[in-house]
């Protein structure tokens, strides 16, 4: 597998992630398709699309409005590993949805991400229904000098289709989502939106509020309260508490105490499970598999969501 021809469309940071990702891996025929100038291996990139035609594995990790054209243009014979989100409109995700995806992965980062097994151990705890949920992801990279010339600059829904699309899909992967309302701003540039609210609401009762930005000081923060517990998950730590009916010796309510924690940082959890992710795909490309249906699915059900 090492020897296998791996294509990398896109060079900016998440391009720059998964070329570390594959060289750790040893693997030794790279070739990146319209590179950067801040790179200087002259060996390793290509302007010439035919090349990228060629390889085994092609990692498209260009800006959002490309994704549909490569995956088109690649669809046959190559596995392909397509960065979030699939598609920038309803047309292209029909034209989509008629392709043959057996080959085709979509990278939606949380799903192997500490976070996402967090949610899905709430279970063994017995804490019930979700009813509520906040989450924050927001830091300052419109106030970067290079933000204007930046791609997220000039992407249609900004910080939305960028970051929201985690948030929606990390949500769909545990719960059922009838509705989601939205309010969108530009609240320090002129370029494309770098402030979103959003609300999901659940079938049967429930509802996360949402803000992701590109505009304020650095926050992360995810909680959840259900029937019978609390998650809570900061850039410190991920921790279980519980049960509801907590009290003190005044029989007055009080916090629920804590059931487990450990520490946590989400800089780390997301190379961990970007890592964890490409590592998925290519032990499908490995044995020739295809991807699960139902991986494809909530991929494009999460893509419709978001437009």
């Amino acid at each position: 597998m090492k020897n296998s021809y791996v294509g990398i469309i896109g060079f900016g940071s998440q391009g720059k992630r998964i070329f570390s990702i594959l060289k750790k891996l040893k693997f030794k025929n790279l070739v990146i398709f319209k590179i950067n100038k801040f790179y200087k291996n002259k060996k390793l990139y290509t302007n010439n699309f035919s090349k990228i035609k060629k390889c085994d594995i092609v990692f498209v990790c260009s800006p959002n409005n490309t994704h549909f054209k490569y995956v088109k243009s690649l669809e046959k014979n190559i596995y392909i590993f397509c960065e979030k989100p699939p598609v920038n409109n309803i047309n292209e995700l029909n034209k989509l949805k008629k392709m043959n995806l057996n080959r085709v992965y979509f990278n939606y980062n949380y799903r192997f991400s500490e976070i996402n097994s967090s949610l899905q151990s709430i279970k063994k705890y017995n804490f019930g229904k979700l009813l509520y949920g906040n989450i924050v992801m927001a830091h300052g990279l419109a106030s970067k000098k290079n933000y204007n010339i930046s791609w997220r600059s000039k992407d249609k829904g900004g910080v939305y289709d960028i970051l929201g699309i985690h948030i929606i899909d990390l949500i769909l992967n545990n719960y059922k989502i009838s509705l989601i309302t939205k309010k969108l701003s530009k609240f320090s540039s002129n370029y494309s939106v770098d402030n979103a609210y959003f609300t999901i609401k659940l079938e049967n009762f429930g509802q996360i509020d949402c803000y992701v930005s590109y505009s304020t000081p650095y926050k992360q923060k995810f909680e959840f309260i259900f029937e019978n517990g609390l998650l809570e998950i900061d850039n410190k730590s991920i921790c279980f508490k519980g049960p509801r009916n907590t009290f003190d010796n005044k029989g007055f309510f009080i916090t629920p105490q804590i059931l487990y924690k450990k520490k946590f940082n989400q800089q780390n959890d997301y190379h961990s499970s970007l890592e964890k992710s490409v590592n998925y795909f290519l032990k499908c490309f490995k044995n020739k598999q295809s991807f699960k249906k139902k991986d494809t699915k909530i991929s494009l059900k999460s893509n419709k969501l978001m437009l």
